[in-house]
Order: C-alpha cells, then structure tokens, then sequence
C-alpha cells in the first residue's frame, strides 16, 4: 500500500540547459502531464504545475527529457496529504539525461 497523496505541487528553476517540455511525471507506472502550469523550463526560466492525484501511490518520478538533457538548478516537490498535512522535497542542482526518471517521491537528501 503506497502513501495517500491529494495534490503535488513542483517548482523549479532551469539551469544552462532547457527542457523543450512539457514537464511531465510518472505515477504508479503511468504518465501524466502537469497543469495548472506557469513559468517555463527553458535556460534559466522557473516553473510551476501541479497534478491532482487523489489516491494513494507508491511511485513518483519526474520524467527527463525525450533527447538530450536537462539541467535543473533547484527543485522543490510538495506533496499534499490532505488535513493540512504537507511533507517537502528540495533538490539542489541535478541533470536528467534522455529518458531518465528522478524519484521525487522518496528523496534522498
């Protein structure tokens, strides 16, 4: 059984290298692109989205780009667990290459 999640919430800013887009996560196995999105992943750019999940999970992974790579200069992932109850992931710089997945549910920080 995963943990029950309400609503992720992303921020992040862009290193050198953009992200053509758009910014998408994989959630128990399937893709999903984010909304309620502003900003952009472009060089230097800084961006938000959220998804609605409303279930429990037991993976969470941001999605790198479909060719070549994407450098991020810092993250933060909010997961909303509903009553109030909020738990934060911050990720300093980091490069997602093709095809890669970051695990942003269970950080190691």
């Amino acid at each position: 059984m995963g943990t029950r999640i309400e609503l992720l919430r992303l921020q992040l800013t862009s290193g050198a290298t953009g992200h053509p887009g758009p910014v998408s996560i994989r959630v128990n196995g399937i893709d999903h692109p984010l909304n309620r999105i502003s900003g952009g992943t472009g060089s230097g750019e800084s961006y938000e989205g959220e998804f609605f999940i409303g279930s429990a999970i037991a993976e969470c992974f941001l999605l790198g780009p479909t060719e070549g790579r994407w450098d991020l200069k810092e993250m933060t992932v909010a997961f909303d667990h509903g009553e109030a109850q909020v738990s934060q992931h911050h990720f300093g710089p980091l490069e997602l290459d093709a095809g890669a997945c970051l695990d942003i549910m269970n950080a190691q920080e």
